[in-house]
């Protein structure tokens, strides 16, 4: 790893949240892009600008996801005759001190992380060998740009479906490129969040509920007129 910063693990969830809020991090990179199908980019301005909360309690699957990281990483090891260790760290950008990373785990005699992921079965079609989940790549892409990695491999559980596993190489085709278009994006958007003005609205379900929970005062008319391309 190079040109980045380790720094100690929070404590506690309470530490965690609040770390969150002091960058972006690789869960992050998705809605940034508006790749992340659950959260829009207003939607993550609004929980990094403390205008709406982040989920204090973990979902069942967030706690089902952190029970079996261990045999993800396992499993992976097995498939690909790998070794892997935790880093007990996490780590932030030099050039960009927003940019942080906690991956999990880092690959033995490699320049390289393991990132571990469940899914529901009823997406096994997103999963196919050939392709990986946008917001996924994504969160790939961040790490590589915050530790300057030369690759990320992912392994995913799709439950009672199948066990895929990728690799993102930088010297792969279009991967740089992509690095970093991620990194330009990620630059744009933590400068919105820095001057507290919100991103452009995208018209989905994630970005009219952070909107209502914004606005929700009664008797106060809101103008969209700059979201009509979007709304139509």
């Amino acid at each position: 790893m190079k040109d980045c910063i380790k720094e100690k693990l929070p404590a506690t969830h309470e530490e965690w949240l609040k770390q969150r809020n002091q960058g972006i991090g690789g869960s992050d990179a998705g809605a940034v892009l508006g790749l992340n199908p659950y959260k829009s980019r207003l939607a993550l301005w609004a929980e990094k600008t403390g205008k709406a909360k982040h989920q204090e309690q973990e979902s069942e699957a967030m706690r089902i996801g952190t029970d079996l990281e261990d045999y993800v990483a396992n499993r992976f090891k097995e498939l690909e005759h790998k070794r892997a260790k935790r880093s007990g760290y996490c780590y932030r950008s030099k050039q960009y001190p927003f940019m942080r990373a906690n991956v999990d785990r880092l690959i033995i005699g490699e320049n390289s992380a393991l990132e571990c992921k469940t899914a529901n079965p009823l997406k096994d079609s997103d999963y196919s060998k050939d392709i990986i989940p946008p917001s996924y790549y994504c969160q790939c892409l961040h790490y590589m740009a915050v530790c300057g990695f030369d690759r990320m491999y992912l392994a995913v559980l799709v439950f009672q479906k199948g066990f895929y596993t990728y690799c993102i190489d930088r010297s792969d085709a279009g991967v740089q490129a992509d690095i970093d278009h991620l990194i330009e994006e990620e630059k744009a958007f933590w400068a919105l969040v820095e001057s507290g003005q919100e991103p452009q609205a995208d018209g989905s379900e994630a970005t009219s509920d952070t909107l209502k929970a914004l606005h929700h005062d009664e008797g106060i008319t809101l103008d969209l007129c700059d979201y009509d391309d979007v709304f139509d």
